[in-house]
């Protein structure tokens, strides 16, 4: 059986000297975050604002948000997951590396901030039947008591459709990056916030192994080169 202690983190692998080349971070960001918005990774007149903002970019509400975000997914799709784990990505990836060229950080936040805004090609674009717009993806959920013996439950969920390759392994991915947040912060392991991801989790042993993102993926990183 699948526990929540067993499962790798997407997050951990590192890079010598702490470097991180830009197809590095490119692919990083792009697989275990989905920061898959319409367009390419580059800084905007919103970047430059949040560089003035570095004393504590990529807070903690990012993981928040980004739990709140899975924990609705399920009411777009399977693949609407990526919007919150581009938050939790997002806030790893500077906690890892808190030597970050500025310029990189505020590419960061502002295209977690267009994803919020509705800009990713995994939220209501792709689920244009969905009642919930994108924003309402990551606003709070009612207070509720935190339960930290809950979290397995999404490894147990996930242990349902891990026979095989699901939609290119999204559903671990997510999965991981679910866990890895209510393991370090189990004052967010909420029964609703639980009981939405593992409801994403049973989205997934009906979805094929492959999903077209991948092309996505290398438009993406490909692009990654002129910046």
């Amino acid at each position: 059986m699948i526990s929540s202690s067993t499962l790798d983190h997407p997050m951990d692998q590192q890079f010598p000297g702490n470097k991180l080349p830009r197809r590095a971070f490119v692919r990083l960001t792009a697989v275990t975050g989905g920061l898959a918005v319409a367009g390419r990774l580059t800084r905007s007149t919103h970047a430059d604002d949040a560089v003035s903002n570095t004393s504590d970019n990529l807070e903690r509400s990012y993981l928040e948000a980004g739990l709140n975000a899975l924990a609705r997914a399920h009411h777009m799709s399977s693949m609407a997951g990526h919007l919150g784990a581009s938050m939790i990505a997002g806030y790893y990836i500077a906690r890892q590396r808190p030597d970050l060229d500025p310029a990189i950080e505020a590419g960061i936040q502002d295209d977690l901030r267009r994803v919020r805004g509705g800009e990713s090609v995994f939220g209501q674009r792709m689920s244009r039947a969905s009642k919930l717009t994108d924003a309402e993806l990551f606003e709070p959920v009612a207070k509720q008591k935190a339960d930290a013996k809950l979290i397995d439950g999404i490894a147990e969920g996930l242990q349902k459709s891990i026979d095989k390759p699901r939609q290119s392994a999204h559903n671990v991915i997510f999965a991981s990056l679910a866990i890895r947040v209510l393991q370090d912060h189990p004052e967010y392991a909420a029964p609703s916030v639980v009981d939405g991801i593992m409801k994403l989790m049973k989205l997934y042993p009906r979805q094929p192994p492959v999903f077209a993102c991948h092309l996505l993926l290398k438009s993406f990183i490909q692009d990654s080169d002129d910046i």
